[in-house]
């Protein structure tokens, strides 16, 4: 399997990240037509202030430490935003390579997700594998239902292989392209975690999108967001995304959906 290392994950971040980049962006004049897209190694390590060998160096994934300083002046040549930064950081600090703990939710996740209700929440690991969600989230994206098809009960998987998701979610071909995207960031913290390299494999196999998109797709961290929704039991939906760490351990993620006056209404109307 052709996939990205440990070592390689920080490069592969970088050149995601460059390759977005517009030079107009970055207040340089056009030179004219461009090969690939996106900034050159050069003008990164220009607006840096750092030299291109050690900017090129870094952006390969070989055995370099760069400092936070370095990381810095790269992140804000990048145009990275805070979470994209805290995402650099974070694999800068990977030096060997590292699985993914089994741990079960910490006391009083499920009670937070449940007190949560009528606001859609649930928790996920760093596969993306559900920990646990509530009333208001079942309802929304149907979990129940997919929680008795045979596969891996994953965030993605839900998401690229649901009839019910493929239904709610406008534009959903291109929003799974994102998710694709942003599972791929989380991965390339964990690249030989034996969990995601099963999953990937799954995928694979049951997604001809995830397929294509695994290999080309750029990596993308996950945000907050707005999301409006056609519900086939509700309507239409609205609701502001929020993702919490709120637990000592990091390994677990909150992701709730704060629903508009009119939404509430709507899922507490339908119980």
């Amino acid at each position: 399997m052709d996939e990205l290392t440990n070592e390689k994950s920080i490069g592969a971040f970088l050149t995601s990240a460059r390759k977005r980049i517009q030079p107009e962006m970055v207040g340089l004049k056009p030179t004219g037509r461009r090969r690939t897209a996106g900034l050159r190694r050069e003008e990164v390590a220009e607006i840096a202030n750092i030299g291109v060998s050690w900017y090129t160096l870094i952006e390969q994934g070989k055995d370099v430490h760069p400092s936070n300083q370095v990381l810095e002046s790269i992140a804000n040549a990048l145009l990275l935003s805070s979470a994209e930064k805290r995402y650099l950081f974070s694999l800068a600090q990977y030096s060997e390579i590292v699985e993914i703990s089994e741990e079960k939710l910490p006391t009083g996740g499920s009670a937070i997700i449940s007190a949560l209700d009528p606001n859609p929440a649930y928790v996920i690991n760093q596969r993306w594998d559900f920990m646990d969600w509530n009333e208001a989230a079942e309802k929304i994206f149907n979990y129940a239902g997919f929680e008795n098809l045979k596969q891996p009960h994953n965030l993605l998987n839900h998401f690229l292989l649901s009839d019910h998701m493929k239904n709610l979610i406008d534009h959903w071909e291109q929003r799974s392209k994102i998710m694709v995207s942003r599972y791929k960031a989380d991965y390339l913290q964990f690249p030989q975690d034996a969990g995601f390299l099963k999953n990937i494999e799954f995928l694979k196999k049951e997604s001809s999108l995830f397929e294509k998109e695994w290999s080309t797709s750029e990596i993308m961290v996950l945000k907050d967001s707005h999301k409006a929704w056609v519900h086939p039991d509700l309507g239409k939906v609205y609701f502001d995304e929020v993702i919490l760490t709120p637990f000592e351990s990091s390994n677990f993620k909150i992701v709730t959906f704060i629903a508009d006056k009119e939404t509430k209404a709507k899922i507490q109307d339908g119980e």
